[in-house]
């Protein structure tokens, strides 16, 4: 079952979707996902990895790995890299316009005819349970993730070193993700000269 879904995605890799295609799904996902950032991480991996067979699994995490990395918006890095390796620089730009375009039209029509109304208490709910749901799916972000990512007591204990720097410390997470790295790279470095990997 596993090697049928591989080839699959094989396949349709070999296909590059169309443009039209591309910004259409991007779109759907920024429309539909409360939390933007790490909330939209699992709607584009369901709509590229699981729906579309775009992208493997593992491709889609080494996408993820790179857009968590570099500074920006996560949800737009992942949609530059994934676009890219769709379509190039025009499948990028492509995947960034449908990511972020519904934000802005959702944000210009709430300035524009519900601002006045922020105050009252039922918007005031909706936003309280809005933002309930939020984390729930951030939750879901980190389990699915982490169940692929955690198998190693290394990739462990870089996790809670990361998590423990921001809470004693109180640090920014680019310090985290700075002191991760080194120390990842001596674990690495220690690993390959005993001849094992952390994989």
């Amino acid at each position: 079952m596993r090697k049928k879904e591989e080839a699959s995605t094989l396949k349709n890799a070999a296909r590059p979707p169309p443009y039209f295609q591309i910004f259409r799904v991007f779109f759907k996902i920024g429309l539909f996902t409360l939390g933007g950032g790490l909330a939209m991480v699992s709607s584009i991996r369901h709509e590229l990895s699981i729906r579309k067979r775009w992208v493997n699994e593992d491709r889609f995490m080494e996408d993820l790995t790179v857009s968590a990395s570099v500074p920006g918006a996560i949800a737009v890095n992942l949609a530059f890299v994934t676009g890219n390796r769709l379509r190039r620089t025009t499948g990028a730009l492509v995947a960034i316009l449908g990511a972020v375009l519904p934000s802005f039209l959702v944000i210009l029509f709430i300035v524009q005819f519900f601002l006045p109304y922020f105050s009252e208490p039922i918007i005031q709910a909706f936003f309280k349970g809005a933002s309930t749901a939020v984390l729930g799916l951030i939750a879901y972000v980190a389990f699915i993730f982490g169940r692929r990512i955690l198998h190693s007591w290394q990739k462990l204990f870089l996790t809670a070193l990361a998590l423990g720097v921001v809470l004693a410390f109180h640090l920014n997470p680019f310090f985290a993700i700075l002191i991760s790295v080194v120390v990842g790279y001596f674990i690495v470095d220690v690993a390959r000269n005993r001849g094992h990997g952390i994989d």
